[in-house]
Order: structure tokens, then sequence, then C-alpha cells
């Protein structure tokens, strides 16, 4: 068995490794994927006809916030299906009292 010539903790000055390390070290001080995230899964939801406007529209709410405020939900929320009554009736239909009681008692049976 050869031993390798550095040790597991060695990192180089300068080259790959400590490029993508200062690179993800940027991403995460500026909270850059916080704000990717959020816009992607609103806009996802969301389905403007502008695209680019929704994104512009993301951003400068994100500025108003605070960025270090954004995260993965930040433009999802407002969409959520419990805000929109249209919405709520669509995902929470009304349970029957006896379609509730049939099926809980096949499972229990």
């Amino acid at each position: 068995m050869t031993s390798c010539p550095y040790p597991p903790t060695h990192l180089p000055a300068e080259g790959p490794i400590t490029q993508t390390q200062q690179f993800t070290d940027y991403l995460e001080r500026h909270n850059v994927t916080g704000l990717l995230d959020g816009m992607m899964a609103g806009l996802m939801m969301a389905l403007p006809d502008d695209h680019v406007q929704y994104m512009q529209h993301s951003v400068s709410l994100a500025r108003e916030m605070g960025l270090e405020n954004v995260d993965l939900l930040t433009f999802v929320r407002p969409l959520h299906p419990q805000r929109d009554p249209l919405r709520r009736k669509l995902f929470n239909p009304p349970v029957q009292v006896q379609q509730f009681r049939a099926v809980f008692s096949t499972l229990w049976l």
C-alpha cells in the first residue's frame, strides 16, 4: 500500500480547490443561493407571463427586505394554497363525515 504524498488536510495555496471554496464563501456571504432558490421556486409556482419582470420584481423585494432575510420560501409563501380561496377549495375539498368514517373504519378492522 502506498501512502499519499499529501495529508488529507493539505490544501494548495492556489488552484481549483481554493477557488471553489472562495466561490462558495462568496455565495454564502451574499446569500445568492437563497435568493436564486426563492426566485426559482416562486417562478415555478406563479408561472408569470413576463418572467423577466417577475425576477426583477423579486430582486427589488429582496433588496427591500434585506438579502440576508431571503430564503427558499420568501417568494413561495404568498402563493401558498391556503392564502387563496380558490386554491384552498381545489387543494382541500371538504371531506364528508360519512366518507371519512367509512375509510377510517376499514383501516382499523
